[in-house]
């Protein structure tokens, strides 16, 4: 399951205004960029989750995200642990690199301020139409140009998905299978007959594109209009205020636990 790929559903979530969608992602972003206290971080992440139940957004298919998101977080906590500039709590030592508990904790809550950064778009990319989103865009007065290069790429990255698991299994049906290889052999000869045909076959797609957008006549001086409509109703009212309260409410907490590493500027996770 790819994050950028529209769920087509009938949930509360998905009726709501594009608009809508991208003020709670505004929200949930500037709370978590703000903020490096891990309980305010694992609110916004806590928040994130009730949206995906409420959008019926499946957590089965985020496994390979899940699974970079625990190594760069080993990664944080390590580097962190060994470098951490205000670190004073050694746990061990290799050599002379002393792993402490302020630099382990520092890296715990960057890692998990990346985690509720991705866990917020789903909430907005799975539930609505890249149409929609277009629209919405355009009625914030974004240029039209970057509105369909960022609608190009959401569809483009399902896409090369698609297209890299056709070509293997392709592939595999052609005896060259490379979950069976050894890792050596992945690397040397593994992946090259399915990235070259990978390559070909987006270029010809983007070629395609081309011809398809220039007999539209993309980028002719006029007005555009949109077929999606973007007004709010009640509900989206009731949505925008709830979460002006969560976000809110969570900056507040922020502030009155000190959180000079998220306000203020300077690093300390354990206050």
């Amino acid at each position: 399951m790819n994050v950028l790929a529209f769920m087509n559903l009938d949930t509360p979530i998905h009726r709501l205004s594009p608009l809508t969608k991208l003020f709670m992602l505004a929200c949930l972003w500037t709370v978590s960029l703000l903020s490096f206290n891990l309980v305010v971080l694992l609110a916004v992440i806590a928040g994130c989750l009730v949206l995906w139940v409420l959008a019926r957004i499946p957590l089965s298919g985020f496994k390979t995200v899940l699974g970079v998101l625990a190594g760069v977080s080993v990664l944080f906590i390590l580097f962190n642990g060994f470098f951490f500039f205000g670190g004073e709590t050694v746990l061990f030592q290799i050599g002379r690199w002393a792993f402490t508990l302020e630099g382990a904790i520092f890296g715990l809550a960057v890692s998990v301020k990346v985690g509720s950064v991705v866990a917020a778009v789903p909430i907005l990319t799975m539930t609505t139409p890249v149409s929609q989103l277009m629209a919405a865009l355009a009625t914030l007065k974004l240029p039209y140009k970057f509105i369909f290069a960022l609608g190009t790429a959401m569809r483009f990255v399902p896409l090369v998905q698609e297209t890299y698991e056709e070509i293997r299994d392709a592939q595999r049906l052609r005896a060259h299978d490379v979950a069976e290889m050894k890792l050596w052999h992945k690397v040397t000869r593994g992946y090259l007959p399915i990235i070259v045909p990978l390559f070909l076959t987006l270029l010809r797609k983007s070629q395609d594109m081309d011809v398809a957008i220039e007999s539209r006549a993309f980028g002719a001086p006029v007005k555009r209009t949109y077929v999606e409509s973007t007004g709010l109703q009640a509900t989206d009212y009731l949505y925008l205020v709830a979460i002006i309260l969560f976000c809110g409410g969570l900056l507040a907490t922020a502030t009155l636990l000190g959180l000079e590493g998220g306000l203020g500027g300077v690093m300390k996770p354990l206050e």
